[in-house]
């Protein structure tokens, strides 16, 4: 049975608030924005946690959606759903009553805008990394001393993700697509409005450049 998000939405923000909202399909960009407004300036104004979990349940598919298709766009090969984790954690902090940093943009408007700024950043954080930088804090062992570092199958995936970032969009692109989504060559030319040829020759390259640049990291980063 569909949740009753319009129920919920009541009990958040009140009849008052609620206004004519007499239903609310979380399909309809429309009716989404309008209960995104309202909840989001709740939270903002009242620090009130009901309107930032309906938020996020409210929100969560239709960012999903935006997510993948900015992952795309920018050849970004982790998994989207780090990018409305991030959006959402921001929007959990960001609770100055004044709306600056929102700068009266429309929800799913500003949504889209800010996880592609982040999609950007990691882009370019991950293309500056090393293959020998930890991929996250160091864990520490009942005897107080670091875990062993990653073998060579770990220092390899290391590598190709960083070394996958520094390629040209174009060929991270049709690389992503073809990698990590699974999409053939005519699917990727109709993705992306190119020719299958060009696709071909692409993804050689990409597949080529890739593997040289992994290799010149393992042996220690030489460019």
């Amino acid at each position: 049975m569909p949740e009753d998000f319009l129920e919920r939405l009541r009990e958040v923000v009140g009849d008052r608030e609620l206004g004519g909202i007499k239903s609310l399909d979380v399909t309809d960009d429309l009716q989404l924005e309008r209960a995104a407004e309202l909840l989001r300036r709740r939270f903002r104004t009242m620090h009130d946690v009901r309107a930032y979990e309906l938020l996020v349940d409210l929100a969560a598919d239709r960012l999903m959606v935006l997510a993948v298709r900015i992952a795309r766009d920018l050849g970004l090969a982790v998994d989207p759903e780090e990018l409305i984790i991030a959006y959402f954690e921001f929007l959990f902090a960001d609770v100055a009553p004044d709306g600056t940093s929102h700068d009266g943009a429309r929800f799913l408007l500003h949504a889209d805008a800010w996880m592609r700024e982040c999609a950007e950043a990691r882009v370019r954080d991950i293309a500056l990394s090393e293959a020998t930088d930890p991929v996250g804090p160091v864990h520490w062992g009942d005897d107080a001393l670091p875990r062993e570092s990653p073998g060579p199958e770990a220092a390899l995936e290391r590598a190709t993700h960083v070394c996958f970032h520094r390629l040209d969009l174009p060929l991270r692109r049709v690389l992503r697509a073809h990698q990590v989504e699974g999409l053939t060559a005519p699917q990727i030319a109709h993705e992306f409005d190119m020719k299958e040829r060009e696709v071909d020759e692409l993804l050689l390259d990409a597949a080529e450049r890739l593997d040289r640049a992994v290799r010149q990291e393992l042996e220690g980063g030489a460019r």
